[in-house]
């Protein structure tokens, strides 16, 4: 069976009382597919069932009971990273394990804007946008916290900070710095101006 279609997702604002959510995506299983309520993780078999695993053309997700109207539901399939096909030497092959096997495969590349880059300090981290459009940072931030790296005309003043952080400077200029590393952590830290812009515009 082939893979006609590269979506992975699908996005709702839910009517009231919304039971049924279509989805035009292939999946492997039932479980395969991450359903959010207004960002809340639901539980498959709890909060809703899904059909159409298997089929090219998708199934539908549905509710138990019925969605707040304007919550934002959201589709996501999340194929296990794993390989289960095992070819023994001299064995026939069927055209349909090969596919499965091409099948899965497409449907992991498909879903690479699920892959995150850990960054220091521990919980944050780079992804790729669900909509594949670009990069973004991803943190939790609480108080005293800060983004490992963000664009300041100076060195933080406050917040907490870790060995390595970096602020790029939003205001470069002839002869000054690309930006500012922190290389002792703490609140703020102590920083240093990096990469030196040259004088002499070309």
């Amino acid at each position: 069976m082939t893979v006609s279609t590269l979506d992975f997702y699908k996005v709702y604002s839910a009517t009231a009382a919304q039971t049924v959510f279509p989805y035009a995506f292939k999946i492997l299983a039932a479980a395969d597919i991450r359903v959010y309520d207004n960002g809340t993780l639901q539980t498959l078999g709890v909060d809703y069932t899904v059909s159409g695993a298997g089929d090219a053309g998708g199934g539908n997700v549905t509710f138990v009971t019925g969605r707040t109207a304007g919550h934002t539901i959201l589709l996501r399939r999340e194929t296990p990273r794993t390989q289960a096909t095992d070819l023994d030497a001299g064995q026939q092959f069927y055209e349909a394990v090969i596919e499965a096997m091409a099948d899965k495969l497409t449907l992991l590349i498909q879903e690479f804007p699920n892959a995150q880059i850990p960054l220091n300090p521990a919980g944050y981290y780079l992804r790729i946008k669900a909509d594949g459009s670009g990069i973004e940072a991803v943190a939790a931030l609480g108080s005293g916290a800060a983004m490992p790296f963000d664009t300041g005309s100076a060195p933080p003043t406050d917040g907490t900070w870790a060995l390595g952080a970096v602020r790029f400077n939003s205001a470069p200029e002839l002869g000054g710095n690309v930006g500012w590393i922190c290389v002792v952590g703490g609140t703020p830290g102590t920083w240093a101006a990096f990469g030196f812009i040259s004088a002499n515009p070309v």
